[in-house]
């Protein structure tokens, strides 16, 4: 994302019970996760991230962030991995 952040203005959006402190080029916004304010959250995002490693724990994860992203419409980017082929197609 450094790389894109050169060419477009990129803001990452985090709505997680993590802070995301990563040292990067572009703005991170840090929105504690909250069910009260959750559906409200999503509707700031333009695209859905859900990167994960392919290794044992994450083929154990399920796909609900992108289920959850195309629900609300947003364009999602995931990584090929587990169910997250099959939720694409």
């Amino acid at each position: 994302m450094n790389k894109v952040s050169k060419k477009f203005p990129i803001k990452l959006i985090v709505i997680s019970g993590k802070e995301v402190t990563d040292p990067v080029d572009f703005e991170i916004e840090n929105i504690p996760w909250s069910l009260n304010t959750e559906i409200d959250e999503m509707y700031k995002i333009d695209v859905g991230l859900m990167p994960i490693e392919n290794d044992e724990v994450s083929k154990g994860k399920c796909g609900f962030k992108l289920i959850q992203y195309m629900g609300f419409g947003i364009v999602s980017i995931a990584s090929g991995v587990t169910v997250n082929n099959e939720i694409v197609q």
